[in-house]
């Protein structure tokens, strides 16, 4: 059986397989030939094992083993195909001036290198929180006058916005 395997969008992986007898020996001289089996473009294997991976989504392959004086064996993995990891994030609104008091919801969508929509979940800070807080959701609010970047952050990605907090009120 040669597992499940996960991989990234994009990236491609060997699979191998090793006939064994009864006992639990390998059987030498066994050849194994790979196939995709089910339908989809979002994998590509070749008859030695070699998986590419195409867009996100689960396939079966199927591993089709020979021993000479035998019938052929088959068995199945599942490939998994992941994402790409976080590249970069959008977040609006742009913010540039908050006023004393003020608040305002920050919405942030992280995206993959080749702009794939992930869903990672978003850490945001700010470096400045005695300027402008922000909630673990997103939601900023200007304390004092100062300026400030409001981070978003997912996986390796980020993005900051630099601004004026807390202008006072006129």
């Amino acid at each position: 059986d040669p597992g499940d395997v996960a991989v990234q969008a994009g990236d491609t992986v060997r699979l191998h397989a090793v006939a064994y007898d009864s006992g639990g020996q390998a059987i030498p001289g066994a050849t194994t030939r790979w196939f995709q089996a089910s339908h989809g473009f979002e994998v590509r294997v070749s008859d030695d094992g070699l998986v590419t991976a195409g867009s996100t989504d689960a396939m079966k392959i199927a591993a089709v083993t020979s021993v000479a004086g035998s019938r052929p064996t088959t068995t199945f993995t599942r490939i998994t195909i992941l994402p790409p990891p976080a590249a970069r994030i959008a977040v609006e609104p742009t913010v540039k001036r908050l006023y004393v008091g003020q608040s305002l919801s920050l919405s942030a969508v992280p995206y993959a290198a080749n702009n794939d929509r992930r869903y990672d979940p978003i850490a945001w800070e700010s470096d400045a929180p005695g300027v402008v807080s922000v909630t673990p959701a997103g939601r900023i609010t200007a304390v004092r006058a100062g300026r400030v970047t409001v981070t978003a952050r997912a996986g390796r990605a980020s993005r900051g916005a630099t601004g004026r907090g807390a202008v006072p009120r006129c």
